[in-house]
């Protein structure tokens, strides 16, 4: 299995709805700058993919304090999207949400970054997570059954940004604020004997 982590990420121009609802052409250079979360996810109008885009949806500005944007992605087409954001919630739609839809209705970004599923044809439930000089870090891969966690995905690009700042390795559960360790054998130590 190949992965894209310590890679350059894959180029994409597709279509998409915003978060206020417009129909816009997005592009990966036009984030340059920005942590950008991929988000993909298997189709809309299913049942899992709601519940995460809600939980999304709740914290997209927090990612945005983190100078991250996050992007929904599945091979539905940008007038599904729209629809499906202009069904109510209690219809089985997703109602207005705080970060777009892509429409990877080609399949090109769900193949480029290697999260595609082989049956049915449609996206895993995948989270790619790309630094502000458009390289991917994080690549992490979801079975359909499954949904993420959207709190855990921002406290990884806290995680990242810090590391990318100040050096320092974070453990797991790290949040800002909390102990960090250089990458060598004395701080692992001092790091362990602290946390026993």
């Amino acid at each position: 299995m190949s992965h894209l982590v310590g890679q350059k990420a894959p180029e994409f121009t597709v279509q998409g709805v915003s978060a206020s609802g417009d129909i816009k052409s997005y592009s990966l250079a036009e984030f340059k700058g920005k942590h950008v979360v991929l988000f993909f996810y298997p189709l809309d109008f299913t049942f899992v993919c709601p519940l995460e885009l809600f939980e999304m949806s709740k914290l997209a500005g927090e990612f945005e304090q983190e100078n991250a944007v996050v992007l929904g992605v599945s091979i539905d087409s940008e007038h599904t999207h729209a629809a499906w954001r202009n069904t109510a919630v209690s219809d089985g739609g997703v109602g207005a949400l705080n970060f777009p839809l892509l429409a990877d209705i080609d399949r090109h970004m769900m193949t480029a970054y290697g999260v595609a599923n082989t049956s049915p044809n449609v996206a895993l439930r995948a989270t790619i997570i790309i630094d502000p000089e458009g390289m991917v870090r994080i690549q992490q891969l979801n079975d359909l059954p499954v949904g993420r966690n959207p709190s855990e995905i921002l406290r990884l690009v806290k995680s990242l940004a810090f590391h990318d700042e100040h050096g320092d390795v974070c453990p797991p559960s790290w949040e800002p604020g909390a102990k960090s360790l250089s990458p060598t054998k004395e701080s692992l130590l001092a790091y362990q004997a602290e946390a026993h």
